[in-house]
C-alpha cells in the first residue's frame, strides 16, 4: 500500500498538474501541495517543476515516479498471482481503446474470456489515438489498443490486425454492385469519414490527394456510432474499416465494397503494452484472447 504522499505525487504526474489530480481525487488542491512538499522534504530533491499548464517531473522526480509505479505493478502483479492460485477467481482489467475497437472486437473478447474466468473485471476507457499511447507509456492502463502509431519510447506493439478501409453502405445502393471500385467513384456520393486527426481519416486524405480526387465529405465525425447510422442514408457511402461495422456487415444490412486505392490498406490496429511492465495474470490471460481474435478474421472476430 503507498503511503498518501506518493499516492497524491501518482495523481499529480498522470494528470498534469495539481488542479487536475485534486478535481480526480476530490480533493483541495492545499492538500496535494503539503503532501508533495512533505515528499520532497523526505528525499531531498525538487520532484516536480511547476509552470503555466501544470507540473514536469524534474530528473529526481522520474526516478521516484519510476520507483512508485513498479511498486504499484508488483502490488497488482501479487494480487493477481495470489488469485490465480485459486484459479483466477478474481482480477480487474483495464483498458484505454479508441472506439473502433469499442463497437467491435473488445466487447466480443470480453464475453469469450468470461465464460472461463467470470470472476475478472474490466474497466475500459474510450480514448483518441494520442490519449492511448499517453495512458499506455505512463503505467495507467493494462493495454491500450488504436490505429497504427508511431513509434514511442517505452511502448510496444505486441499485436497488430490490418485496418483495410472500405466503401460502406446499403445493399440497394447504386455502387453496392460493383466489386472493383475506386476512390474517384465516391466524389459523386454523400460521403462520411472520421474527422482529423485520426488514422483512418489520414489514409482517406492520402489517397485522395495522390489521385487528384477532390471529395467534400458530407459528414465528419468522431464518432463511430454517427458514422454507422449515416451509412442506412440512401445513397450515402462511409469510408471507414470493415473491422468497424462488422455486426451490420455480417448480418446484410450494410455491405462493403474494396477501394482499389494501396494506400488505404497500408494501417493497422495495434495492441501497445508498457515495455518492461509484467502484467497480471489476468491481463496476461486476456490478452492471449486478444491475440487470437487479431489472427481472425473481421467476420470471425465479430462472432461469425
Amino acid at each position: 500500500m503507498l503511503k498518501t504522499s506518493m499516492r497524491y505525487f501518482l495523481a499529480v504526474v498522470q494528470h498534469g498538474s495539481i488542479r487536475a489530480a485534486a478535481e480526480a481525487l476530490l480533493i483541495n488542491q492545499s492538500a496535494i501541495s503539503r503532501q508533495i512538499q512533505s515528499l520532497e522534504e523526505e528525499y531531498e530533491a525538487t520532484l516536480l517543476d511547476r509552470h503555466a499548464r501544470g507540473v514536469r517531473l524534474t530528473p529526481a522526480g522520474e526516478l521516484l515516479f519510476s520507483a512508485i509505479r513498479e511498486i504499484g505493478f508488483a502490488s497488482e502483479r501479487a494480487k493477481s498471482e495470489i488469485s490465480a492460485l485459486q484459479g483466477l477467481k478474481r482480477g480487474h482489467i483495464k483498458i484505454h481503446a479508441i472506439e473502433s475497437m469499442l463497437q467491435s472486437v473488445i466487447p466480443n473478447v470480453i464475453e469469450k474470456f468470461h465464460e472461463q474466468f467470470p470472476g475478472v473485471n474490466f474497466e475500459v476507457i474510450l480514448s483518441g489515438s494520442d490519449a492511448v499511447v499517453t495512458a499506455v507509456r505512463n503505467g495507467e492502463t493494462d493495454f491500450g489498443l488504436t490505429l497504427g502509431t508511431h513509434a514511442t519510447p517505452g511502448v510496444k506493439t505486441i499485436y497488430k490486425m490490418d485496418c483495410r478501409l472500405t466503401a460502406i453502405m446499403r445493399p440497394d445502393h447504386p455502387l453496392a454492385a460493383s466489386r472493383n471500385l475506386s476512390i474517384a467513384n465516391l466524389a459523386t456520393w454523400p460521403v462520411g469519414v472520421a474527422t482529423r486527426p485520426t488514422g483512418t481519416r489520414q489514409l482517406f486524405d492520402d489517397a485522395c490527394r495522390s489521385r487528384g480526387v477532390d471529395i467534400l465529405p458530407k459528414l465528419e465525425t468522431n464518432s463511430v456510432e454517427l458514422l454507422h447510422q449515416f451509412a442506412f442514408i440512401q445513397d450515402a457511402v462511409v469510408v471507414t474499416s470493415d473491422v468497424v461495422l462488422a455486426g451490420s456487415i455480417k448480418a446484410g444490412r450494410l455491405v462493403a465494397r474494396p477501394l482499389a486505392e494501396a494506400e488505404l490498406n497500408s494501417g493497422s490496429f495495434e495492441v501497445l503494452v508498457m515495455v518492461g511492465r509484467k502484467q497480471t495474470v489476468a491481463a496476461e490471460r486476456f490478452l492471449l484472447f486478444l491475440g487470437r481474435a487479431f489472427e481472425r478474421s473481421p467476420a470471425e472476430r465479430n462472432g461469425a
